[in-house]
C-alpha cells in the first residue's frame, strides 16, 4: 500500500512537470535520448544561473535605495512674494540726538586712533576684524538702547511700493541682529496674510528707496557701506552672510527672482526631515534646539547653531554673531582674537564640522529663491532734487540731504518676479516596488518562462496529493 501510495505521488509529480507551461523543464522529463535530456538540462541551468544573477542585481540596485532627479517647470496665474528683509551695514545713526552718541563717539575715535597707530596698520585685515568685533560689541552692548541710535525704518525708508500700490512702515517687522543691529522684514508676517503677485516685471514688485546715513569719518569704523538685503521664504530668519545681497548707495539694483522648490525623497533614500514642525523627526539635540528657536527646522540654522555652540564649548563664550545668545554670553575683544579667530581657520577640516552635519541633516521640502542682478546709477540730477525738496517738505527735515553727497548715501532696489512660474526639483525612487516586481516576472518569464500562473502548478500538484489521500483513506474506512 505505502509503495503504490509513493507511486501515485511521483506519477502526479511527474504529470505536473511534463505539461508545465515553464520552458525547458518539462523537455528534460519528456526526452527519452539521453544527449537531449543533457541538452536541455544544460540550457535550463544556464538560463536559471543567468536569471538568479540578473534578479539579485535587481534586488541589490532596489535596496541601495538610489533616486532620479526630475525638473518640472510650471506657470501658474499667482505665485507667492517672499519675504524681503533689509539691514543697514552700518548700525549707529552717529548723527541723533540720543544722550548715548557722546559715549559713543568716545569709544569710536579711541577705536580708530588705536587703528591708525603705525605699528598696527601694517596689519590692516587683522584690524578690519577687530573693528568689526567692536561695531558688533556696541550693537550689543546699546541692544536695549537702539531705538533712539541705530537707523530706524522712519529714518532709512523714502519710499515704498508692491505691486503697483504704496506701502508704508507698519508693513514691516523689525527684528534685532546682532551684526546688523536693527533689521526690517516686509511680507513675514502670516497672521496679516502673505502676499502673492500675478505679473513680472517691476512695477510688480517691491520697489524701495533708502538712505542708509552720512558716517563722519572721524567716527566710520566699517568696511562698507550700503543696505544687506535678504529674500527668503516668509517663515525664516536670515541668518546667514552669505544669503544676503550687499547693495551699494548711488545705484538702483533690480533683481529678478525665480521660485524653486526641493523636494527630497524621505527615509530609506535620504535621511532628510520629512516634517520639519515636528521635535519628534529627530533625535540629535541640535535639531531639537533649532525647532525650539527658530519654530520650525531649516539645515542652515542647525548647522549655524551647531558651529556657535562648538566655539561656546571651545571658548567658553558665543561668537557675537550668535543670534540667540544672551549679550552677557558673548566672547570678549581678547576672547575673540585669541579662540575664535583661531576656530575659524581650522573648522572647515574638524571633526566638530563633520559632526554638525550627521546631527543636521537636510529638510525634504524647501524653497529657494534664484536671482539675477542689474544696476544704474542713482539717483538722477533731476531725482536729486526732488529728493531733497521732499525731505524739506516734511514737518522735520529727518536726513539733511547734501546734494553733493546725496548719490553716495541713497539707493533703490526693486525685487520682482521674472517669471510667473514654479520650478519644481524633485526626487523619485529609481526602483519602485511596483517596478521591482515587474522585473522578477520579466526575468522569470524570459529565462525560465515562468509566470505568476506558473506557480499555481504547484499548488495543483499539492491538491492532487493531498485528494490522493483523502480518497485512500475514504476507501479504507469504508472496507473496514
Amino acid at each position: 500500500m505505502q509503495k503504490s501510495k509513493i507511486s501515485n505521488i511521483k506519477q502526479i509529480i511527474l504529470e505536473n512537470v511534463e505539461t508545465s507551461t515553464s520552458h525547458g523543464i518539462p523537455n528534460i522529463f519528456r526526452s527519452r535520448n539521453i544527449i537531449l535530456k543533457i541538452l536541455w538540462t544544460i540550457s535550463v541551468m544556464g538560463s536559471f544561473g543567468y536569471c538568479v544573477y540578473c534578479l539579485s542585481r535587481n534586488f541589490r540596485d532596489f535596496f541601495e535605495f538610489k533616486t532620479n532627479t526630475q525638473i518640472k517647470y510650471e506657470r501658474v496665474n499667482q505665485i507667492q512674494f517672499p519675504a524681503i528683509t533689509f539691514c543697514n551695514q552700518y548700525p549707529f545713526n552717529i548723527n541723533s540726538n540720543s544722550y548715548l552718541i557722546p559715549i559713543m563717539k568716545l569709544g569710536f575715535s579711541q577705536m580708530t586712533s588705536w587703528v591708525f597707530q603705525p605699528d598696527n596698520i601694517l596689519n590692516y585685515s587683522n584690524l578690519m576684524e577687530d573693528a568689526k568685533y567692536f561695531l558688533q560689541n556696541q550693537t550689543i552692548v546699546f541692544k536695549n538702547e537702539l531705538e533712539s541710535i541705530a537707523f530706524t525704518i522712519d529714518f532709512l525708508l523714502i519710499s515704498c511700493r508692491f505691486n503697483q500700490n504704496e506701502c508704508f512702515k507698519s508693513d514691516f517687522e523689525t527684528f534685532f541682529s546682532p551684526k546688523y543691529g536693527f533689521c526690517y522684514k516686509f511680507n513675514g508676517n502670516q497672521s496679516r496674510g502673505i502676499r502673492n503677485i500675478g505679473m513680472t516685471g517691476k512695477k510688480n514688485g517691491l520697489s524701495l528707496e533708502l538712505y542708509v546715513g552720512e558716517p563722519t569719518i572721524e567716527y566710520d569704523i566699517g568696511k562698507t557701506s550700503g543696505i544687506e538685503l535678504f529674500i527668503h521664504n516668509w517663515s525664516s530668519i536670515p541668518v546667514a552672510e552669505a544669503e544676503g545681497i550687499s547693495l551699494p548707495g548711488g545705484l538702483e539694483t533690480n533683481i529678478a527672482i525665480n521660485q524653486f522648490f526641493m523636494k527630497k525623497q524621505p527615509r530609506p533614500y535620504s535621511n532628510c526631515i520629512e516634517d520639519k514642525y515636528s521635535q519628534n523627526s529627530f533625535s540629535s539635540h541640535f535639531y531639537l534646539e533649532t525647532v525650539r528657536l527658530y519654530k520650525q527646522y531649516e539645515q542652515k540654522g542647525c548647522l549655524n547653531l551647531c558651529y556657535h555652540k562648538n566655539i561656546k564649548k571651545k571658548c567658553g563664550c558665543y561668537d557675537p554673531d550668535f543670534f540667540f545668545a544672551e549679550s552677557n554670553l558673548f566672547c570678549s575683544f581678547e576672547e575673540f582674537t585669541s579662540c575664535i579667530l583661531e576656530y575659524r581657520k581650522s573648522m572647515a577640516d574638524s571633526l566638530e564640522n563633520l559632526a554638525c552635519f550627521e546631527q543636521c541633516p537636510e529638510e525634504c521640502d524647501s524653497v529657494k529663491y534664484v536671482y539675477q542682478t542689474s544696476q544704474s546709477n542713482f539717483p538722477s540730477p533731476f531725482y536729486k532734487k526732488i529728493l531733497m525738496e521732499f525731505d524739506k517738505a516734511l514737518n522735520e527735515s529727518k536726513r539733511g540731504y547734501v546734494f553733493e553727497n546725496l548719490d553716495k548715501y541713497v539707493l533703490a532696489v526693486n525685487i520682482y518676479y521674472d517669471e510667473i512660474a514654479t520650478t519644481t526639483i524633485e526626487e523619485t525612487p529609481a526602483k519602485t516596488i511596483e517596478q521591482l516586481v515587474a522585473e522578477i516576472g520579466g526575468f522569470l518569464g524570459l529565462c525560465i518562462g515562468i509566470s505568476f500562473l506558473t506557480l499555481i502548478e504547484i499548488f495543483d500538484a499539492i491538491i492532487k496529493i493531498l485528494l490522493l489521500f483523502f480518497s485512500k483513506s475514504k476507501i479504507n474506512n469504508e472496507s473496514k
